[in-house]
């Protein structure tokens, strides 16, 4: 199996035995993917083939403030035996993808040439809620590049509104009635 499938299997039985609890596990998660990250020490614990795995267990339990469901504990222990705790930062994106798609939340990203107000991002989120349907979780970003206008990312669409992307269109429909 696919290191995401199995990730996803594992997403899978949390969102449905715990979906009450999701932003406990996902901040449990995010510290242990942390800790795994950012520390060699723990990270080689986790890794070391003669330390036991009840060791193991215990240490990323550490993590935890005790109030764990049961069912998280047990997706733990069986990710420290089969040595599978480095999935967990995947496991967490593909959580966040159900429950995503459950609660109807999109995510978009939208660069423009400049900075935009608060009132053009409340306004471009509300267009983007309303052609899709769906609450959306909006990323501005500004790219120097671009001449004017703003570029739409709405899952795998891009919307290109620029004046650069516009010129180009102009430029190919020029080219292509030139050749006829």
């Amino acid at each position: 199996m696919q290191i995401n499938q199995i990730a996803r299997e594992y997403a899978r039985a949390i969102m449905q035995f715990a979906p009450d609890k999701y932003f406990e596990i996902k901040d449990y998660f995010a510290k242990i993917t942390d800790c795994i990250t950012s520390s060699v020490t723990f990270s080689n614990l986790l890794d070391h083939p003669v330390i036991l795995s009840q060791e193991k267990y215990a240490a990323v339990l550490s993590l935890s403030d005790g109030s764990m469901p049961q069912v998280i504990e047990k997706v733990i222990y069986d990710l420290v035996i089969k040595r599978g705790v480095f999935l967990v930062a995947t496991i967490s994106n593909e959580m966040d993808k159900i429950y995503k798609k459950k609660n109807q939340i999109i995510d978009a990203s939208v660069q423009s040439s400049k900075a935009l107000s608060d009132v053009e991002k409340s306004e471009i989120t509300a267009a983007i809620q309303k052609k899709t349907g769906s609450r959306a979780v909006v990323s501005f970003s500004v790219d120097a590049k671009l001449l004017a206008g703003y570029k739409v990312k709405i899952g795998d669409n891009v919307y290109d509104n620029t004046v650069r992307r516009q010129l180009q269109m102009a430029g190919d429909i020029l080219s292509f009635t030139n050749r006829v």
